[in-house]
């Protein structure tokens, strides 16, 4: 045999009983609705916004670093008299750094590095501030 179960729809009006009895006991309800979202909404709040720096830094160094990969690579197969004039002005910040293969393994070192300083310290600051609104 197959036992059937009957639930109860929480909108749905009682047979029994007067009508402020029902609007009393839906009030009733929406309140503890409402407190139980404004608990939700605070373990949020206190549990979520922080981020971690060291994932944030590697995130963006790997960003950083296969970005000036790539345009390295792209300009040497795309060739050309003088190769990435532009892109080799990045020789001036990052010592070692040329327009060619092994230039871009470098670029990616020095963008990797690059990359994680800034992503690790937007975290640091974006952590901080919240720290600071908590309190």
């Amino acid at each position: 045999m197959c036992a059937v179960r009957s639930e109860t729809k929480p909108n749905r009006p009682r047979e029994t009983g007067s009508s402020g009895a029902r609007e009393t006991e839906d009030a009733a309800r929406l309140i503890v609705m409402t407190q139980h979202n404004k608990a939700i909404e605070e373990i949020v709040l206190t549990r979520v916004v922080r981020l971690n720096a060291v994932i944030q830094g590697v995130v963006a160094g790997l960003l950083v670093g296969l970005v000036i990969f790539l345009a390295t690579n792209w300009l040497v197969i795309k060739g050309g008299d003088p190769v990435g004039p532009h892109l080799s002005l990045l020789g001036q910040y990052f010592i070692g750094y040329k327009v060619t293969f092994t230039g871009s393994l470098v670029g990616f070192a020095y963008g990797f590095v690059t990359g994680f300083i800034g992503g690790y310290s937007v975290a640091r600051v974006y952590n901080w501030l919240v720290d600071r609104r908590v309190r």
